[in-house]
C-alpha cells in the first residue's frame, strides 16, 4: 500500500514537470496504463511554463554619463570627455531567459577637433579654439534602438524567481539623430549596440540596473570625414526596472502545473488456477471456462487539481482531469473520495490560506455535482489551508482527489 500510494504521487508531481510521460503500473489482475501532459518547456533547474502575451512586461528608467569616440577626440583627456545621458525602456519576457525591449535615450554629446579634418555640412564645433589649437565639439543626440536580452543568471543556473543578481547581455540596432543644430543629411545614422545589465532584485516588482553598453554610429556622424569605419559611445547608466503584475503574479510559475491526463488504458489480465498434471489445452479451455474478469473502475493514483495564484478557478485543463474523475466517482457505486484542499503557506496568513483551501474544495466540489453530475454524498470536503510540502510553493495551490 506504501509503494503505492508513492508511485502515486510521483505520478501526480510528474505530470506537473514533464511535457509528456507514459507509466504502466501492474496490480494483481491489472495493468494500468497513464499517460500525462503539461505544457512546459525545460530549463537547467526544472521546468517552466509559458505565459500569455500580456505577462512578465517591465518598464526601466536610467540615468548616467557616456563617452563618445570619434576622430580625434584622444586630443582631450577622457574625463573631460563624459557628458550626462539617460534612457527609458519598455519589453517583455517572453521566456526566463530571453526577453524584447525597446528605448529611447539621448544627452549631450561632447568632441573635440582640428579643425583639419574635411567638414561634413556645418560643423559642429562651438566656440573658439583653446590655447593649444584644439576645437571642442559639443551636440545633443537623441537614439531609438530595439534590444534583444538573455539572462544568462536564468540560462546557466536555472529559473529562479529572487536571485538577487543576475547578469542581462544584449544586443541591438537602432538609429542616431543629432540634435539643436542646423539639419544635415548625414544626422541620421544606423546604430549598433552590444552591453551588460547588472541586475540586482530590489522587491517582487523592482530591480535596480547598472547597465554597460556600446553603440557604433557612422564615422561621419561629427559630422567630419576620416578614415574610420565608425564612431562610437560608451555608456554606463543606473536605473531602476519596474515589473508589471501584483505580487507572485509576475514569473513564469503563474498557473504552471495543471495536469492534462490523454490517455489511461485499463488491462484485466485473468488468473489462471494452478493445477498439477493439466495439459496446454485444458489450461486454456477451463481459462475460458471458469475465470470471469469483472471490470471495476478505481482511481488508480490520487488527481491533483491545481490553482493560480490566490484564486479557486476551475481552469480548462482541470475541466478535463475532473471530467474523467467523474466516471471513476459514478462507478465506484457509493464509494467515498476525499477533496484534500490547500494553499501555498508562504504567500498569505494562515486565517487567508484555510478559506482559500475551503474555496478550492468547494469549486471542485460543486463542478462535480452540479456540472458532472456526481452524487454529492460520495465526496468528503477536507480543507487543510496552507502547507509547505512540495517544491516549487507553486505546486501546494491544489485540490488532491484520492479514494477513501
Amino acid at each position: 500500500m506504501k509503494n503505492f500510494l508513492l508511485i502515486s504521487v510521483l505520478l501526480s508531481y510528474s505530470a506537473v514537470w514533464g511535457q509528456k510521460r507514459v507509466d504502466t503500473l501492474v496490480y494483481p489482475n491489472e495493468k494500468v496504463i497513464v499517460e500525462t501532459d503539461s505544457t512546459s518547456t525545460r530549463l537547467p533547474g526544472g521546468r517552466i511554463m509559458f505565459n500569455s502575451f500580456w505577462d512578465n512586461w517591465f518598464v526601466s528608467a536610467g540615468a548616467g554619463g557616456q563617452v563618445f569616440f570619434g576622430n580625434e577626440d584622444d586630443l582631450k583627456p577622457l574625463g573631460k570627455r563624459i557628458t550626462a545621458t539617460y534612457e527609458g525602456a519598455v519589453g517583455k519576457w517572453i521566456h526566463p531567459v530571453f526577453g524584447l525591449r525597446a528605448k529611447l535615450g539621448g544627452g549631450v554629446v561632447k568632441g573635440y577637433s582640428t579643425g583639419k579634418l574635411p567638414s561634413i555640412g556645418h560643423s559642429l564645433i562651438v566656440g573658439n579654439p583653446d590655447a593649444d589649437g584644439i576645437y571642442t565639439q559639443r551636440w545633443h543626440h537623441l537614439y531609438i534602438e530595439g534590444d534583444v536580452l538573455v539572462d544568462l543568471g536564468n540560462a546557466i543556473g536555472g529559473y529562479k524567481q529572487d536571485r538577487l543578481y543576475s547578469p542581462i547581455v544584449f544586443i541591438g540596432a537602432g538609429a542616431a539623430f543629432v540634435q539643436n543644430q542646423p539639419k544635415h543629411d548625414g544626422d541620421r545614422s544606423a546604430m549598433f549596440t552590444f552591453g551588460v545589465i547588472n541586475k540586482f532584485r530590489l522587491t517582487k516588482q523592482f530591480d535596480a540596473n547598472l547597465e554597460i553598453k556600446n553603440a557604433m554610429v557612422d564615422h561621419t556622424y561629427d559630422r567630419e570625414e576620416s578614415q574610420k569605419n565608425y564612431e562610437s559611445f560608451l555608456a554606463v547608466t543606473a536605473g531602476i526596472t519596474y515589473h508589471f503584475g501584483q505580487g507572485n503574479n509576475w514569473g513564469f510559475n503563474k498557473g504552471a502545473g495543471a495536469q492534462v491526463v490523454v490517455q489511461r488504458t485499463v488491462t484485466h489480465i485473468p488468473t489462471i488456477p494452478v493445477r498439477e498434471k493439466i495439459t496446454d489445452t485444458v489450461i486454456r479451455q477451463e481459462t475460458v471456462r471458469e475465470v470471469t474478469v469483472e471490470r471495476k473502475l478505481v482511481l488508480t493514483h490520487p488527481m491533483a487539481i491545481f490553482f493560480e495564484l490566490d484564486k479557486a478557478d476551475i481552469s480548462d485543463r482541470a475541466k478535463v482531469n475532473l471530467a474523467f474523475v467523474a466516471d471513476i466517482i459514478k462507478s465506484g457505486k457509493g464509494a467515498k473520495f476525499r477533496l484534500i484542499g490547500s494553499a501555498d503557506k508562504k504567500t498569505a496568513t494562515p486565517a487567508h490560506n484555510q478559506a482559500l483551501s475551503v474555496r478550492r474544495c468547494n469549486a471542485v466540489r460543486d463542478y462535480l455535482v452540479k456540472v458532472l453530475v456526481v452524487d454529492p454524498d460520495q465526496l468528503i470536503i477536507d480543507p487543510i489551508g496552507g502547507i509547505d510540502r512540495f517544491k516549487p510553493a507553486m505546486v501546494n495551490r491544489a485540490v488532491i482527489i484520492s479514494q477513501e
